[in-house]
């Protein structure tokens, strides 16, 4: 699942700027929640699932479907979701026994061994020293990622760890802009604030329903 993800993400981002991707990824804990309510059984409060459907729209807007269907790399963004969604619920599968930083170990030298595979598909070019920098400076940055995934995942309510995952839109929107000059068109940026509205009320939904019974 992990070398599925990072295949759909590094070419989606090829085809898209960041933050549209980041948001279209970010479709992530509306699959999650639906797959641990449904798959395996466990309690989703109603204003989970309203935040679920809130964030599936906000989904729809930045994708755009058409009689023609959706563009393929938005497609890829979708993709490395669902591969993402994979990783995450095998990983809360695996035995507590086992310790973290062995899986993110063992998961970061199956990528690198499936990226290896790969070259033999695409014509070689020599990185640039700067190049260089900045894919170790990447490696090290989706290294403490997936140990930090792996731990939040395990033991915890999927549905609730999900949405944590939104924060990381707006940190695209900002590097996006700053390095690249990318700026999303007034729909996309609808259906963003949407997902990152669903987000925010996921987080603090349960404690708003409470509130709002005492109040009554």
């Amino acid at each position: 699942m992990t070398v599925g993800m990072i295949i759909t993400y590094t070419n989606a981002l090829k085809l898209l700027p960041l933050g549209e991707t980041t948001a279209i990824t970010q479709s992530i804990p509306i699959f999650t929640t639906a797959w641990s309510a449904f798959v395996w059984k466990q309690k989703v409060t109603p204003a989970r699932w309203i935040a679920v459907f809130i964030g599936f729209v906000g989904v729809l807007i930045i994708l755009r479907p058409s009689s023609h269907g959706i563009e393929t790399p938005m497609l890829l963004a979708l993709a490395a979701a669902l591969c993402s969604m994979g990783r995450d619920l095998s990983t809360r599968k695996i035995s507590p026994d086992v310790p973290p930083m062995m899986i993110a170990s063992v998961s970061t030298l199956a990528s690198a061994a499936a990226g290896s595979a790969l070259l033999a598909f695409d014509p070689w070019i020599t990185p640039a020293p700067f190049d260089y920098f900045l894919v170790c400076g990447a490696a090290v940055v989706v290294t403490g990622a997936n140990l930090s995934i792996i731990v939040a995942y395990r033991g915890t309510d999927v549905s609730l760890v999900a949405p944590f995952r939104y924060s990381a839109v707006p940190f695209a929107l900002l590097m996006g802009y700053f390095v690249w000059g990318h700026l999303p068109d007034l729909v996309s940026w609808t259906g963003i604030l949407i997902i990152v509205a669903a987000g925010l009320y996921t987080i603090a939904g349960d404690r708003v329903v409470r509130w709002l019974r005492k109040a009554v």
